[in-house]
């Protein structure tokens, strides 16, 4: 673990929720913010992730499928097979903002400030007093602001330096 915390890594991937919550709170107990200062993706999307604090991004699988795979694979090997590929799908639960923040979460900081306070709230004030819209025209304003945030996560995103860091 002293390792890890040495290495300076960014992110780690446990190998199941219950690890990646128990490190969680080990990162906690040594007054380590997650995911300020590292970002935690677990496997398996156990109930116990949803109700973390902060929130945990886990890769959620169908576990009644994962096991009859399983099954069959052990079989199929009893009997002499060799399997290769057993085709599951998986699905990525986000949670404490990473793949938004493209594992930098003071950027979300910015983003959300520059969004919000530098855009959306002017131009709604603007839309509402100057331009005398009503409470829809202004409403939607207010949502399109997102796109400014949306731009902004996807080149950030698209840049992919943050998979450099990730352990």
């Amino acid at each position: 673990m002293p390792e890890l915390l040495e290495s300076r890594a960014t992110a780690v991937f446990a190998v199941s929720d219950f690890y990646a919550l128990e490190f969680m709170r080990f990162l906690q107990g040594k007054n380590i913010k997650t995911p300020k200062n590292i970002q935690i993706i677990g496997f398996d999307d156990n109930m116990a992730s949803r109700e973390s604090n902060p929130a945990l991004t886990t890769i959620h699988q169908d576990a009644s499928l994962r096991a009859k795979t399983a099954i069959e694979c052990i079989e199929a090997m009893r009997d002499g097979a060799v399997v290769v590929n057993t085709g599951l799908n998986y699905l990525l639960i986000l949670g404490g903002e990473i793949i938004r923040s493209g594992g930098n979460i003071k950027i979300i900081m910015i983003i959300d400030v520059v969004g919000t306070w530098c855009i959306g709230i002017p131009l709604c004030l603007l839309a509402a007093y100057v331009f005398e819209w009503g409470i829809i025209g202004v409403y939607t304003l207010l949502t399109t602001e997102e796109i400014f945030r949306l731009a902004v996560s996807l080149a950030i995103f698209r840049k992919r330096k943050w998979m450099i860091s990730l352990s």
